[in-house]
């Protein structure tokens, strides 16, 4: 027979009730025993599961900077969408733009659900009381930065994040299943990286300083 469990998370909210950490005649050290021993053996929680404060703040600062990054990853490339070589390219670029804000949507509902508005995220982000990845703190000063972003820096960005879709909370864990697929944004960097060293003298030493770390990184 089927462990009902292992249909998670298609149970109902009243279903779910039956994990026994949410039992709430429980005292909390046993219901932290059994939270952490059901985490441990690979199982997911859910935003209306019982968790223990310290889980439910780390979630909430982790998926928290995910989303400030994916918001400030937009920075560096929004002056480039008019300054684009072509118009091939401008729509490429604004095509990323919006999946990376589109990402930014995703992670801030799954950090809602864990107890800060959105409002206060944009609020601690623009007053700097929160984070975002340093990379995106740098200056983006020729196109050659924008085609290593969108290839090399999304790619080791993917290869980091395939773990988190097996996170044990489980609205980040299927949010990140559809942000790993950045497939496009690695194929649109490759070609213009790969256009610019088959281009002229001065496109080939832009994509030259960079990668020897005089483009701003």
């Amino acid at each position: 027979m089927t462990d009902p469990l292992a249909l998670e998370p298609v149970l109902a909210p009243a279903e779910r009730g039956r994990l026994p950490f949410n039992d709430a005649d429980r005292d909390h050290d046993e219901r932290l025993e059994l939270f952490e021993a059901h985490v441990v053996d690979g199982g997911k929680v859910e935003a209306t599961d019982w968790m223990p404060d310290e889980y439910r703040t780390g979630v909430l600062r982790f998926v928290e900077m995910h989303a400030n990054t994916e918001l400030m990853g937009v920075l560096p490339e929004r002056e480039w969408l008019i300054r684009a070589p072509t118009l091939r390219r401008k729509l490429a670029l604004t095509a990323k733009v919006q999946d990376e804000v589109g990402h930014a949507q995703l992670l801030y509902r799954v950090a809602e659900d864990l107890g800060k508005p959105r409002d206060a995220m944009i609020e601690d982000l623009l007053a700097g009381r929160t984070k975002f990845h340093n990379v995106f703190h740098y200056p983006t000063r020729t196109w050659a930065d924008i085609g290593i972003i969108a290839w090399l820096v999304d790619a080791a960005a993917i290869v980091a994040q395939q773990a988190l879709r097996d996170s044990s909370y489980a609205p980040y864990a299927r949010t990140m299943r559809k942000i790993c697929w950045e497939s496009v944004h690695i194929m649109h960097g490759r070609d213009v990286v790969v256009t610019m060293v088959n281009g002229t003298a001065e496109q080939r030493a832009m994509v030259k300083r960079h990668s020897t770390g005089g483009g701003g990184r």
